[in-house]
């Protein structure tokens, strides 16, 4: 989905210096805003250690916060808040649209271990297409993708009659 772009920062992390510049051009185009040379240059000029890269970061270890430190930590960053907050309500909504229609699949018609079987061997090739998606298309357009076929498909199903 093209509005919906992988984090430059990620980009960025996973040395993928070129896809990153052009999410940068590409904002900057959207917001009508002229990119100055040196930005771009800084850009490819950015390297990340490879131990950074994959989470260890280089240099003195900082001290670990606890539990309510960290929470507290979030609760001033409002950037961070929301985007916890976008977090946690779709995880919610997500669990409960699984284990509803999952759950909701023996009222079907029908021989209700028969609908249960059925309903668990989708999942196979539905984790394997997540899995193809998410290597292809980014996490993020893999979410919004998924997320919004299926809220389609459970608004027609309001619509089939009994």
């Amino acid at each position: 989905m093209k509005f919906v772009p992988e984090s430059v920062r990620w980009l960025l992390a996973k040395r993928h210096n070129e896809k990153a510049k052009g999410i940068i051009k590409n904002a900057a185009l959207i917001n009508g805003v002229t990119l100055s040379t040196t930005l771009l240059e800084k850009v490819d000029n950015i390297n990340v250690d490879s131990d950074t890269a994959n989470g260890n970061p280089t240099g003195p270890e900082k001290p670990t916060l606890g539990l309510l430190d960290s929470i507290v930590q979030i609760c001033k960053n409002r950037r961070l808040l929301l985007r916890s907050l976008n977090l946690f309500y779709n995880w919610a909504a997500n669990a409960f649209v699984y284990y509803g229609l999952s759950i909701n699949s023996t009222s079907l018609g029908g021989n209700k271990y028969l609908n249960f079987a059925l309903v668990c061997l989708v999942e196979i090739p539905g984790y394997t297409m997540a899995w193809v998606c998410m290597n292809r298309m980014g996490r993020r357009r893999s979410l919004c993708t998924s997320l919004f076929l299926c809220s389609v498909t459970c608004v027609a199903a309001a619509f089939v009659p009994q």
